[in-house]
């Protein structure tokens, strides 16, 4: 695996493609050998923040996640071209408060 931060600053880099906003915050870790998490903090657009203040963080969220699933064999391509490694799982889910992002990939055992 790559030096830490390499995952979150390529998950980080494709938000910012996609959406034309990057996290504020980024960080990944390898737990368990097996396990890629990455936390991304700032993730939401300023259109996103107004929904939220216009109570509307249902839309919100319905949104980000209809993104992860039509997005997500792209965010596993990358995980696995710097692991070396398959991903068995991907998961992502947002948070309004704090705004918080978490992906989660599951990979193969090293042979």
């Amino acid at each position: 695996m790559k030096p830490c931060g390499t995952p979150s600053t390529a998950s980080s880099s494709r938000c910012t493609s996609a959406t034309t906003i990057a996290s504020r915050t980024a960080k990944t870790q390898l737990l368990g050998g097996d396990l890629v998490a990455c936390v991304m903090g700032g993730v939401y657009t300023e259109v996103e923040m107004t929904m939220i203040e216009l109570q509307r963080s249902p839309v919100v969220r319905d949104v980000r996640s209809s993104f992860q699933v039509a997005m997500q064999h792209r965010f596993i391509e990358v995980v696995e071209r710097l692991s070396g490694r398959e991903v068995l799982m991907f998961t992502s889910n947002s948070h309004v408060g704090p705004d918080v992002e978490i992906e989660l990939f599951l990979l193969s055992p090293e042979r």
